[in-house]
């Protein structure tokens, strides 16, 4: 039979007193479960780590819970040699269990649209695990608990998640460069043109002016993929960087900040692409005022979050010539509604949400070595959410 072990104290984590000399899982999981496994009795000394997986998507979700568990096998020697523990993912019964001992056991979160206020009952939360990029609904929910309690929340940081919508941006930017859609309405309607758009010659990509609106990891990707053919790039983060991005420079991008900063780069710009969080200053960013201030003719790409265009705004200044072209795959309400314009607006192209979809094979592995890497103690995780900032 196993042995008895104690189970963890229900005091919240804000209240935990951790030695930063000593590998989280060791002060977490002080105890040992004694498990007897005859095809494995090596793993009679692993302290097991409850992890959580926390989400509504019912139905869709299932593919992630078994990507979290095949990623939880491939590394269980590692976790097991390093640190000396099994991770036990449990889903969904923690979720809806009464057992407040249960709950209390659990440090470890992974999320994917969690039920808002479902973390507010796990009191020793560590480390929330985010399978989306995006952070906005899960700070919207529990934003302020998680501050109140210290708790690392990381994002999904992913190489195959970047390049894919490095991919898509630029795919659109030299769709737009190229002027192919033009082309494409040319040819629904057997038209022969060579230059719609005027002038009639090709202009060269150095002198085309692209301006990337978000410095994170994905911001940043696409800003070096477009500066490589040969545009004049420009990024545009909200608050100042501290030392300069020596990986942005070295790619002849130039990084601008602020207010004054985004004025000066809109209004320069042929092609604006927009990548930035949904935060309470980024909501409704591009509104009729921003884009007055662009360059007319300028075209908008939009695949950060939908709510920060206001599409009522967007559609005039499309049909008032101020912007020439409209790429999106985020939308203020998704699915799009068929009732909406963007649908067969002549100057729009959309996309449904589609521009980085994480995999879940490729996912799955971050969270899980987000976690080695948590209990082992690493600091600076990549994708750390600033929770002041909510992103």
């Amino acid at each position: 039979m196993p042995h008895p072990t104690t189970a963890p104290s229900a005091t919240p984590a804000a209240a935990m007193d951790f030695d930063s000399r000593v590998p989280l899982a060791k002060q977490l999981y002080p105890f040992t479960h004694a498990v007897i496994d005859a095809r494995a009795p090596e793993l009679s000394t692993l302290r097991k780590v409850p992890v959580v997986f926390l989400s509504t998507l019912e139905g869709t979700i299932e593919p992630w819970v078994a990507g979290v568990r095949e990623a939880i096998a491939e590394a269980a020697d590692t976790l097991a040699a390093q640190l000396g523990i099994e991770l036990v993912l449990i889903y969904p019964t923690v979720a809806t269990s009464s057992d407040i001992l249960h709950r209390a056991s659990v440090h470890i979160a992974i999320t994917g649209n969690p039920a808002a206020g479902a973390l507010a009952s796990f009191p020793n939360l560590r480390l929330v695990a985010n399978m989306w990029a995006g952070v906005d609904t899960l700070m919207a929910a529990d934003g302020p608990l998680l501050r109140d309690r210290s708790v690392t929340v990381v994002r999904m940081v992913d190489p195959l998640l970047t390049h894919c919508m490095t991919e898509w941006v630029v795919m659109h930017v030299l769709a737009l460069h190229r002027d192919l859609h033009s082309y494409l309405a040319q040819q629904r309607e057997h038209s022969w043109c060579r230059f719609p758009s005027g002038p009639a010659t090709l202009v060269a990509a150095t002198d085309r002016r692209v301006l990337v609106l978000g410095a994170g990891e994905l911001g940043r990707a696409a800003m070096e993929a477009v500066a490589r053919f040969g545009f004049r790039t420009v990024g545009w983060t909200r608050t100042p960087r501290s030392t300069p991005d020596a990986r942005l420079a070295a790619a002849g991008v130039d990084l601008v900040c602020g207010p004054v900063g985004l004025d000066a780069a809109l209004a320069d710009a042929h092609i604006v692409v927009n990548l930035l969080p949904l935060t309470d200053e980024t909501r409704g960013l591009f509104s009729g005022a921003v884009f007055a201030r662009m360059r007319r003719g300028a075209a908008l790409v939009n695949a950060g979050r939908g709510q920060t265009v206001c599409e009522t705004d967007l559609i005039d200044a499309l049909d008032n010539g101020l912007l020439s072209w409209a790429v999106l795959d985020v939308f203020e309400n998704e699915p799009l509604p068929e009732s909406s314009p963007l649908w067969t607006h002549p100057r729009v192209v959309a996309t449904p949400h589609v521009a980085a979809t994480p995999s879940p094979g490729s996912a799955c592995r971050v969270v899980v070595d987000t976690i080695r890497r948590f209990l082992g103690g690493e600091k600076d995780l990549p994708g750390t959410v600033d929770l002041e900032r909510g992103y």
